[in-house]
Protein backbone atom coordinates (compact mmCIF):
# COMPACT_ATOMS: atom_id res chain seq x y z
CA UNK A 1 0.00 0.00 0.00
CA UNK A 2 1.26 3.43 -1.03
CA UNK A 3 1.55 6.28 1.50
CA UNK A 4 0.03 9.68 0.40
CA UNK A 5 1.94 12.92 0.93
CA UNK A 6 -0.10 15.90 2.03
CA UNK A 7 2.45 18.69 1.54
CA UNK A 8 3.59 21.17 -1.07
CA UNK A 9 6.40 20.61 -3.48
CA UNK A 10 9.29 23.03 -3.71
CA UNK A 11 8.05 24.27 -7.09
CA UNK A 12 4.57 25.02 -5.69
CA UNK A 13 6.09 27.00 -2.80
CA UNK A 14 8.31 29.01 -5.17
CA UNK A 15 5.35 29.84 -7.44
CA UNK A 16 3.29 30.95 -4.43
CA UNK A 17 6.14 33.16 -3.17
CA UNK A 18 6.58 34.67 -6.65
CA UNK A 19 2.87 35.54 -6.82
CA UNK A 20 2.98 37.10 -3.33
CA UNK A 21 6.03 39.17 -4.35
CA UNK A 22 4.25 40.48 -7.43
CA UNK A 23 1.15 41.41 -5.43
CA UNK A 24 3.21 43.18 -2.76
CA UNK A 25 5.19 45.13 -5.37
CA UNK A 26 1.89 46.50 -6.66
CA UNK A 27 0.29 47.19 -3.27
CA UNK A 28 3.15 48.83 -1.32
CA UNK A 29 3.71 51.91 -3.54
CA UNK A 30 0.00 52.71 -3.68
CA UNK A 31 -0.20 52.32 0.10
CA UNK A 32 2.64 54.82 0.57
CA UNK A 33 0.90 57.28 -1.77
CA UNK A 34 -2.30 56.88 0.22
CA UNK A 35 -0.39 57.59 3.45
CA UNK A 36 1.20 60.75 1.98
CA UNK A 37 -2.19 61.95 0.73
CA UNK A 38 -3.69 61.36 4.17
CA UNK A 39 -0.96 63.45 5.81
CA UNK A 40 -1.44 66.27 3.30
CA UNK A 41 -5.21 66.22 3.81
CA UNK A 42 -4.85 66.30 7.60
CA UNK A 43 -2.47 69.29 7.47
CA UNK A 44 -4.71 71.07 4.96
CA UNK A 45 -7.84 70.63 7.03
CA UNK A 46 -5.99 71.72 10.18
CA UNK A 47 -5.00 74.97 8.44
CA UNK A 48 -8.52 75.49 7.04
CA UNK A 49 -9.90 74.95 10.55
CA UNK A 50 -7.59 77.62 11.98
CA UNK A 51 -8.37 80.04 9.13
CA UNK A 52 -12.08 79.64 9.88
CA UNK A 53 -11.41 80.04 13.62
CA UNK A 54 -9.47 83.28 13.03
CA UNK A 55 -12.19 84.72 10.83
CA UNK A 56 -15.05 83.78 13.14
CA UNK A 57 -13.25 85.09 16.24
CA UNK A 58 -12.52 88.40 14.51
CA UNK A 59 -16.20 88.82 13.68
CA UNK A 60 -17.39 87.59 17.10
CA UNK A 61 -15.05 89.71 19.24
CA UNK A 62 -14.71 92.78 17.02
CA UNK A 63 -10.90 92.49 17.38
CA UNK A 64 -8.15 91.82 14.87
CA UNK A 65 -7.10 88.18 14.86
CA UNK A 66 -3.74 87.11 13.46
CA UNK A 67 -2.79 83.80 11.87
CA UNK A 68 1.00 83.52 11.77
CA UNK A 69 3.89 81.05 11.86
CA UNK A 70 4.92 80.34 15.45
CA UNK A 71 8.18 81.75 16.75
CA UNK A 72 9.04 78.35 18.19
CA UNK A 73 7.24 75.15 19.05
CA UNK A 74 6.63 76.36 22.63
CA UNK A 75 6.30 80.17 22.48
CA UNK A 76 3.10 82.12 21.94
CA UNK A 77 4.77 84.68 19.66
CA UNK A 78 4.78 85.06 15.88
CA UNK A 79 7.78 84.68 13.64
CA UNK A 80 7.51 87.78 11.45
CA UNK A 81 11.16 88.16 10.50
CA UNK A 82 10.67 86.54 7.09
CA UNK A 83 10.75 88.46 3.86
CA UNK A 84 7.19 89.48 3.07
CA UNK A 85 6.08 88.26 -0.32
CA UNK A 86 8.55 85.36 -0.17
CA UNK A 87 7.95 81.66 0.32
CA UNK A 88 7.32 81.63 4.06
CA UNK A 89 7.58 78.12 5.54
CA UNK A 90 4.99 77.34 8.20
CA UNK A 91 5.67 73.68 9.08
CA UNK A 92 8.81 74.07 11.21
CA UNK A 93 7.25 75.43 14.42
CA UNK A 94 3.63 75.29 13.34
CA UNK A 95 1.31 78.28 13.46
CA UNK A 96 -0.74 80.35 15.88
CA UNK A 97 -4.12 82.00 15.86
CA UNK A 98 -4.58 84.77 18.39
CA UNK A 99 -6.34 88.02 19.22
CA UNK A 100 -4.13 91.06 18.70
CA UNK A 101 -5.24 93.05 21.79
CA UNK A 102 -2.61 95.77 21.53
CA UNK A 103 -3.19 96.19 17.76
CA UNK A 104 0.50 96.06 16.90
CA UNK A 105 -0.12 93.52 14.09
CA UNK A 106 1.57 90.61 15.84
CA UNK A 107 1.08 88.21 18.73
CA UNK A 108 3.24 89.24 21.65
CA UNK A 109 4.27 86.51 24.06
CA UNK A 110 2.53 86.95 27.40
CA UNK A 111 0.24 89.77 26.31
CA UNK A 112 -1.93 88.79 23.38
CA UNK A 113 -4.24 85.84 23.69
CA UNK A 114 -3.45 82.72 21.61
CA UNK A 115 -6.59 80.85 20.56
CA UNK A 116 -5.02 77.93 18.74
CA UNK A 117 -1.56 76.46 18.23
CA UNK A 118 -0.62 73.83 15.66
CA UNK A 119 2.83 72.36 15.97
CA UNK A 120 1.99 68.77 15.19
CA UNK A 121 2.35 68.90 11.42
CA UNK A 122 3.15 65.43 10.09
CA UNK A 123 6.75 64.70 9.16
CA UNK A 124 7.34 65.08 5.45
CA UNK A 125 4.65 67.74 4.91
CA UNK A 126 5.78 71.18 3.75
CA UNK A 127 3.49 74.19 4.21
CA UNK A 128 4.40 77.37 2.35
CA UNK A 129 2.78 80.71 1.81
CA UNK A 130 3.92 82.71 -1.18
CA UNK A 131 1.84 85.54 0.30
CA UNK A 132 2.66 87.55 3.42
CA UNK A 133 4.19 85.80 6.40
CA UNK A 134 1.04 86.42 8.49
CA UNK A 135 -2.62 87.11 7.87
CA UNK A 136 -4.82 89.50 9.82
CA UNK A 137 -8.56 88.96 10.00
CA UNK A 138 -10.55 92.11 10.71
CA UNK A 139 -13.95 92.41 12.44
CA UNK A 140 -15.71 92.49 9.05
CA UNK A 141 -14.25 89.02 8.31
CA UNK A 142 -11.86 90.26 5.64
CA UNK A 143 -8.21 89.25 5.26
CA UNK A 144 -5.63 92.01 5.24
CA UNK A 145 -1.90 92.32 4.84
CA UNK A 146 0.59 94.09 7.11
CA UNK A 147 -0.41 97.45 5.59
CA UNK A 148 -4.11 96.91 6.36
CA UNK A 149 -5.01 96.41 2.69
CA UNK A 150 -7.53 93.73 1.73
CA UNK A 151 -5.68 90.87 0.10
CA UNK A 152 -6.03 87.38 -1.28
CA UNK A 153 -3.81 84.75 0.30
CA UNK A 154 -2.70 81.27 -0.63
CA UNK A 155 -0.88 78.31 0.84
CA UNK A 156 0.66 75.32 -0.86
CA UNK A 157 1.27 71.98 0.81
CA UNK A 158 3.24 69.08 -0.51
CA UNK A 159 5.16 66.03 0.54
CA UNK A 160 8.83 66.86 1.10
CA UNK A 161 10.02 63.87 -0.92
CA UNK A 162 7.74 64.26 -3.95
CA UNK A 163 6.49 67.55 -5.36
CA UNK A 164 3.95 66.10 -7.77
CA UNK A 165 0.87 65.95 -5.57
CA UNK A 166 -0.20 68.56 -3.07
CA UNK A 167 -2.92 70.76 -1.66
CA UNK A 168 -3.65 74.37 -2.42
CA UNK A 169 -5.54 76.62 -0.02
CA UNK A 170 -6.91 79.85 -1.41
CA UNK A 171 -8.33 82.60 0.81
CA UNK A 172 -10.25 85.39 -0.90
CA UNK A 173 -10.38 89.00 0.31
CA UNK A 174 -13.62 88.36 2.17
CA UNK A 175 -11.88 85.66 4.25
CA UNK A 176 -13.48 82.55 2.73
CA UNK A 177 -11.06 79.66 2.32
CA UNK A 178 -11.13 76.61 0.09
CA UNK A 179 -8.83 73.64 -0.31
CA UNK A 180 -8.22 71.57 -3.40
CA UNK A 181 -5.91 68.82 -4.52
CA UNK A 182 -3.40 70.06 -7.05
CA UNK A 183 -0.32 69.08 -8.97
CA UNK A 184 2.63 71.12 -7.72
CA UNK A 185 4.50 71.85 -10.93
CA UNK A 186 6.54 74.81 -9.65
CA UNK A 187 9.04 73.32 -7.18
CA UNK A 188 9.66 76.77 -5.63
CA UNK A 189 6.10 76.83 -4.29
CA UNK A 190 6.68 73.76 -2.22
Amino acid sequence: MRKENFGFTLIELLVAMLLMGILLSIAVPSGLTMLKNGRLSAAGYALISDINLARSEAVRTGQRVVLCPADSATSDGCRLTMVFGGNAEWQDSGWLVGIDHDRDLELDTGFDEPLSRRNDIANGVKVKSPSDAALWFYPDGSVRDINGQRTDASFSMCSSDANTNGRSIEINRAGSARIEQTDIVDATLC
